[in-house]
């Protein structure tokens, strides 16, 4: 049951980069920004601190089922290195040689 919470906190680790930069310009192929339409679930004109969580928690869901291969609802360290290493995670291990944040 620990290792399952350090992967969990190692995932938050490495999306929190990208939830950062969701506002901002992102990195290529990371951190793009979600659009406010997609944040404003109401349609108020308006995107409360819930919304705003409620879309970062669907980009990082589709993030875990991309790092999550065998689709079974938990990342082992194999699965995460893996990820790391065709680049679907930050971090110094899923960073392309010479790409600069």
């Amino acid at each position: 049951m620990k290792r399952h919470g350090m992967i969990v906190v190692a995932l938050i680790c490495f999306a929190a980069p990208h939830i950062a930069h969701a506002q901002g310009k992102g990195r290529k192929g990371h951190g793009h920004a979600i659009p406010f339409s997609q944040m404003d679930r109401d349609g108020d004109k308006k995107v409360t601190f819930d919304e705003f969580v409620a879309a970062q928690r669907e980009k990082l869901r589709k993030r875990f089922e991309r790092i999550d291969m065998n689709h079974d609802g938990v990342v082992t360290e194999l699965e995460l290195e893996q990820a790391r290493s065709r680049g679907k995670v930050a971090g110094s291990a899923g960073k392309k040689p010479g790409a600069s944040q």
